[in-house]
Parts: structure tokens; C-alpha cells; sequence
């Protein structure tokens, strides 16, 4: 099977690849040590395929990578939109050069090569990898300096070519690694010439040598029909010409040799990617099912302290007097001069039913150990039968939460798995792509996410903020999103949002908060009423209640806040709307915001105050703002945008732009 291409290979790639020579390089991706280079030349769009062992144009249609690595982007910015001057081979080696007005980038497509961007001087800008060898370095800043290479097979006369294979090595060996022509290209050679592949060089008539280097030079003039070999259905090789040795082998024919390399390993890339989809898609799988099961192992237990914890309770109030009796009997002793020791002596010596229940006290703790129906409950004889009975109904809640957000957790797993179980092709669409020259089609992106029916943003430190647009969210979100290390902020004011900051297990920050405070201000009552300012708090969900005071009634998305607020003073009423953009898959998002979050997201954005603009006039405003702020080649984004696309994400009532 080919998995890789000889210099031979690539030698016929070259006379059709040179058809690049003049065409514009419009984007670079790389994924791990693969290029590909998309060029529009002679009216079509060509993606140009660089690896280790291959090089050809595919039709087929590819995924970008989400995030370009760092040298893709080194790419990017020296070769995007600049014309190819040259594509050549170096000598008879798998090396390439794309030449561009300035630059150059060398191709090295053997096991150990690398990708280098050079200067006009031959010097190292950047390479893919920083590689240091016995005759050269590469590294950003040295000259390049080409790897030791073997003797091109072009330029042997038949006297250096009967000194070149006069060795003791195996004359398959010598010609396939000294003369770069492959083992499959070495073995074809010593086919036609009617020589065992296995026999030494030194040992070769003057005869076989002769037909040996006509064999060769025969291969180097060769061409016409191009295909693939199949071996039991299976693809063999990807061939410029028939090949003497694999005799009656199936074939089928293509239009040109690319062809036959891109059908090929395109085919081979696409099992490559399954297998290794498949690969993680089993290590997904293994994981999901521990989780899977730490979550049942969870559940059980909480459920198992549910139910006990209901159980104690239970049994406090149904033995109401005999534990009233146990807790008097202990307080009226603290009470007392009595000594613990004696407290002790005294119940073992009773035989009452109170003090038969006892079974342990721990009077540095606080707490007395009694069996009642077989059942060992601890009890803090410091409190009342109700609050001992509370407390284990307060830890049957919890444990109901707990086991709650389990089933929730559980139901996100079993979908995980449910998608696992689709096929996945990874990043090799499969379809042949559309030529042509390309169009410009750039789309409008939302978020996707659970929270992108509220409002949202995310702050500069990257926490996510979520506030209500009305009641009913506002009892969501406090009731069924927010969890104990979140943060909630109100106004001081009537019409505000619940806004949540989800930690995600992270330390919230301060900054994090002032700008949620920010953000919570500017869509509560106090921006249509014009004010500059309002006292926002902060408290954790714990402290949320719906708990109302005797005699009164908490509304809907209304709560009661216990303990201690939080206070920022004065939290200024301003808001950001700014644009993102994707230029390499001609994507736009719209965004809003704190001012300081919207700015180090944004490639542009306005900021507004409280005003008298009405929403319409403003968001139109806002538009031609942003398109006045755009680089002129990022004009052709910004005109993308809509007032309906920034009108939403204004606060209720009007406003003015101040920046």
C-alpha cells in the first residue's frame, strides 16, 4: 500500500501542480503537521494539500480548524493575498518551494521535514518547528540550509552511473534510497531491466547496468494514463503511468495524476480521520460511562440519606415526649452544679424509658446519642425537639437537591451518549467541494447555549452573566440555575433584573462583579428613568428567598434577601454593543456588554448612556457608528449588520451614543 509519495511521485505532480504559478493564496489552515493552502488561479478556487509524503490539489471539501494554530497564523499574515510566482521542486528531492513576491516557503515532505517561511534573503522567518541537526539548524533568523539529498538521477551519464551502482549494497536499495526513487520506483526499475531486485551492484554486468539506467531514464520520460492500482478491491497506489510489475493488476484510469493522488489520499485521509474519530470516540464513551456510573453511585447515596434523614425526623415528632423528656432532663443537668460523670452514672443507673434510649453522650460536642425503634439519632440537646427535627428535614432538602441536579447531570449524559453514537466524520466532509470563483457569503452568528434566551454576556475575565428579561425568568433563574458558589445582584430599585454571575468553580473576582453590577444597573428601571447612577448589591444564593414575613406576599420573580448585602454605591449606566468577526469563515457576531468586557471581545464597538433616543433612531445610529469605525476591509462585515441584529440588545427606552 502507498502511504507516502517518492520523489518520483512528486517529480509528476509538479508538471501539473505549476499550473498554480500566477493564482492568489486566499487562506491557510493547518491542522498538526498538514497544510492547506486554498489558491484561486485561472478562474477556480484549488486547495493546495502539504504533509509529510503528499502533496496534491483536492476537490474535496474539508472543515477548518476552530482555532488556527500559531504558525497558521504566522502564514496568514506574510503570504495571504499574495500572488504565487513559482512552484518548483528542489533538485530531485521531496522538497517544495512556493515562491511569492517576498517570500518563500519551504515544503520539506519527508518523515522528519518541517514547513519554513523564508525571506527574500533565504532567511529563516519562521518555521513550523525549531529543529536542530549535525549540518543545520533551523531556527527563526539563520540562513536555510537545504538537507543533505541524494544524486539526481536526471544528471547520471553512463560512466557515473556504472561507478554509482558498482556497491555491495542490494542495487534495489541503492537506487531507491541514493537516487530518491522510492522502493516501489526502484522495483519497477530492476523489473523492466530484467534484473533481480536482490542481486549486488558490484556484481551487475556491464549489460544490466546498461539496462538498468535505460530502465530509469525510461521512468523520468515516461507519463499518460494516470490511475490507481487496486489489490483484492482494495486501493494499492496512486500511479502517473502502468506499471510493468504489477502486471495484470485492476486500474482504473483518471483524467490526470493529481486526480489519482487526491481520490487516492483523500480516501486514505478519510479512514485515517474515522479511525481516529473512532479512537476518542471510545475514550468518550469510556468516560461517559464512569461518570455514568459515579452519578448512580451519588444518587443512591443521597437518596439513601434522603430517606434516612426523613426517617429521624419522623421518628422525633411521632416519640415527641419521650425526646422532649431526654433534652429537658440533659439541659436542666447543664443547669446545675451536677458534673457530667454523674449525668453519665445516673441514666445507666435508671431503668426508665428515657434513659434506656440514651446511648452515648458527647458533652464537647454538644450532642446526645439515643436508639428510638432501633434507629441511632444524634441530637443536639442545646436545642428544641422542633430544631433537632428541622435540622434533619433541612438535611433530607439538601439531599433532595442533590439528587436533583444528579438526574439533571444524568440527562446531559445521556444525550452525550446518544450523540456519540452518530457517525462522525471529523473533519473530512467527504462531498466534492464547489469551484469556482468564491463567493461572499458572510452569516450573521449567534451563541448557543442554554442562557441565549436571557440576557448575556460574558465579562473580561470570562464569566459567564445571565440576567432576566422578565419575571418568569427571573423566578428561573434564581430557583433553577443559580447554584451555591454563584453571585446574584440586584438594584436597590423596583424593576430590576436577577442577574447571575456562574462561577464555574472559579474564585469570582471583583472586577467580574462590578461589571455584572454594571450590566444589571443599565437593564433595571433606572435607564428608562434617565438616571446616571443606582446602589446595586450583591448576595449568594443561600440568602434568596421566597419565604415572605407573616401576613404578606411575595410576587412572582420577586424574593426576600436574608443577611448581609453587598453593596456597590453608585454604579454607573452604560452599556457596550460591539462586533466580532471571523474573517477566515466570513462570520460576525453582535455583542453587548459591560464596557471593559465588550472591549477586549470586540474588533469594534459603541457605547451608550441612558438618553432620549428613541430604540429605532439608536440602533440605526449604532450601525452606521460601527461601519464608520471599520477598517475599509472590514466594511464589507460590518454593512452585514441590521438594526433588528442591534436593536435587541439595546436596554428598554431610549438612549444616546457617547463613544
Amino acid at each position: 500500500m502507498m502511504d507516502e509519495m517518492s520523489s518520483l511521485d512528486v517529480y509528476y505532480a509538479m508538471k501539473e501542480l505549476r499550473g498554480l504559478q500566477g493564482g492568489k493564496i486566499q487562506k491557510i489552515y493547518q491542522r498538526d503537521r498538514k497544510l492547506r493552502i486554498q489558491i484561486y488561479a485561472q478562474g477556480d478556487s484549488y486547495d493546495l494539500m502539504l504533509e509529510p509524503g503528499r502533496i496534491y490539489v483536492s476537490r474535496y471539501d474539508r472543515k477548518g480548524p476552530i482555532k488556527p494554530p500559531n504558525f497558521c497564523m504566522f502564514l496568514r499574515k506574510y503570504l495571504r493575498n499574495e500572488t504565487i510566482r513559482e512552484v518548483n521542486q528542489h533538485k530531485f528531492d521531496r522538497i517544495i518551494e512556493i515562491h511569492t513576491g517576498e517570500n518563500t516557503l519551504v515544503c520539506e515532505l519527508f518523515g522528519k521535514g518541517n514547513f519554513v517561511l523564508l525571506d527574500g534573503d533565504g532567511k529563516i522567518i519562521q518555521p513550523l518547528e525549531i529543529q536542530n541537526w549535525s549540518q543545520r539548524k533551523i531556527v527563526s533568523g539563520e540562513k536555510y540550509k537545504y538537507p543533505p539529498t541524494g544524486r539526481d538521477p536526471r544528471k547520471l551519464g553512463s560512466r557515473e552511473f556504472g561507478r554509482f551502482v558498482d556497491t555491495d549494497k542490494e542495487i534495489v536499495r541503492k537506487i531507491a534510497r541514493d537516487l530518491n526513487l522510492g522502493g516501489r520506483w526502484a522495483e519497477e526499475a530492476c523489473f523492466r531491466a530484467g534484473i533481480d531486485k536482490s542481486k549486488h551492484g558490484k556484481d551487475l554486468d556491464d549489460a544490466e547496468i546498461n539496462r538498468l539506467r535505460k530502465s530509469i531514464e525510461l521512468l523520468l520520460k515516461s507519463g499518460g494514463n494516470p490511475g490507481i492500482y487496486f489489490q483484492d478491491e482494495k486501493m494499492e497506489a496512486a500511479v502517473p503511468f502502468h506499471l510493468k510489475k504489477f502486471g495484470d493488476m485492476d486500474f482504473e484510469s483518471r483524467e490526470t495524476f493529481n486526480r489519482a493522488l487526491d481520490d487516492y489520499f483523500s480516501e486514505l485521509e478519510k479512514k485515517e480521520i474515522e479511525d481516529e474519530v473512532e479512537e476518542k470516540k471510545e475514550e468518550q464513551v469510556s468516560r461517559v460511562r464512569r461518570i455514568k456510573e459515579e452519578q448512580e453511585e451519588a444518587e443512591e447515596k443521597w437518596s439513601e440519606k434522603q430517606e434516612k434523614s426523613e426517617k429521624k425526623a419522623n421518628l422525633i415528632y411521632e416519640n415527641y415526649s419521650l425526646v422532649d423528656d431526654i433534652l429537658s432532663g440533659i439541659q436542666k443537668a447543664m443547669s446545675s452544679d451536677i458534673s457530667w460523670d454523674e449525668v453519665k452514672d445516673r441514666i445507666r443507673e435508671e431503668d426508665t424509658p428515657q434513659a434506656r434510649a440514651v446511648e452515648e453522650i458527647n458533652e464537647d460536642e454538644g450532642t446526645i446519642v439515643v436508639c428510638i425503634e432501633g434507629e441511632d439519632l444524634e441530637l443536639d440537646f442545646r436545642r428544641s425537639v422542633e430544631e433537632n427535627a428541622e435540622s434533619f428535614y433541612e438535611t433530607k432538602k439538601k439531599a433532595k437537591d442533590k439528587i436533583e441536579k444528579i438526574k439533571d447531570k444524568k440527562k446531559e449524559i445521556i444525550q452525550k451518549e446518544r450523540s456519540l453514537k452518530k457517525k462522525d466524520k471529523g473533519d473530512f466532509a467527504g462531498s466534492e467541494k464547489k469551484r469556482g470563483k468564491p463567493q461572499e457569503n458572510i452569516e450573521i452568528k449567534e451563541e448557543e447555549g442554554w442562557y441565549k434566551k436571557y440576557r448575556w454576556f460574558r465579562t473580561s475575565q470570562d464569566f459567564l452573566v445571565v440576567a432576566g428579561k422578565s419575571a418568569n425568568q427571573n423566578e428561573e433563574l434564581v430557583k433553577k440555575k443559580a447554584e451555591d458558589d454563584d453571585i446574584i445582584i440586584h438594584t436597590e430599585i423596583e424593576g430590576s433584573p436577577f442577574t447571575l454571575i456562574k462561577t464555574g468553580d472559579r474564585d469570582v473576582t471583583p472586577l467580574a462583579i462590578r461589571e455584572a453590577s454594571e450590566f444589571c444597573a443599565s437593564f433595571s428601571k433606572a435607564w428608562k428613568r434617565g438616571l446616571g447612577s443606582v446602589d446595586v448589591y450583591w448576595v449568594r444564593p443561600g440568602q434568596v428567598s421566597k419565604d415572605a414575613p407573616s401576613g404578606e406576599y411575595i410576587g412572582k420573580g420577586s424574593f426576600m434577601i436574608k443577611g448581609k448585602k453587598n453593596y456597590l454605591k453608585k454604579t454607573e449606566l452604560k452599556i457596550s454593543i460591539g462586533v466580532k468577526l471571523n474573517r477566515d469563515e466570513n462570520e460576525i457576531r453582535v455583542l453587548n456588554g459591560s464596557t471593559q468586557s465588550v472591549r477586549n471581545r470586540a474588533d469594534y464597538f459603541i457605547s451608550l448612556n441612558p438618553g432620549n433616543v428613541e430604540k429605532d433612531d439608536l440602533a440605526e445610529q449604532i450601525v452606521k457608528k460601527l461601519a464608520e469605525k471599520a477598517s475599509p476591509e472590514d466594511k464589507r462585515f460590518v454593512r452585514k449588520i441590521q438594526k433588528e441584529h442591534v436593536k435587541k440588545l439595546i436596554p428598554p427606552g431610549g438612549g444616546i451614543l457617547v463613544g
